[in-house]
């Protein structure tokens, strides 16, 4: 199965309950649970990956969150496709 474009919207029960929205760019299943894909146009300099994929991670960690709570089922990778290189950049 894949799906592209998925929105998705949780309660975060923190001091002050939390609602966050946000799409996933694309999911797919695979035998081990879904893989959660994130696209993104920036333009990264040689050698500056890990900057970049860390700037992002805790976006990544969110959505894997989400995915798990609104479908019940387990996400077995979180990345990042940079379209400026063609890369996939697993977290």
């Amino acid at each position: 199965m894949r799906l592209v474009e998925v929105p998705f919207e949780v309660m975060l029960e923190t001091v002050v309950p939390t609602i966050v929205r946000g799409s996933v760019d694309l999911a797919f299943k695979e035998d081990g649970g879904w893989v959660l894909v994130d696209y993104k146009t920036d333009r990264v300099a040689a050698g500056g990956a890990d900057a970049f994929l860390e700037k992002y991670s805790a976006q990544l960690r969110m959505y894997r969150e989400a995915w798990t709570r609104c479908t019940g089922e387990p996400v077995a990778e979180i990345g990042i496709y940079l379209v400026s290189d063609g890369q996939y950049y697993p977290i």
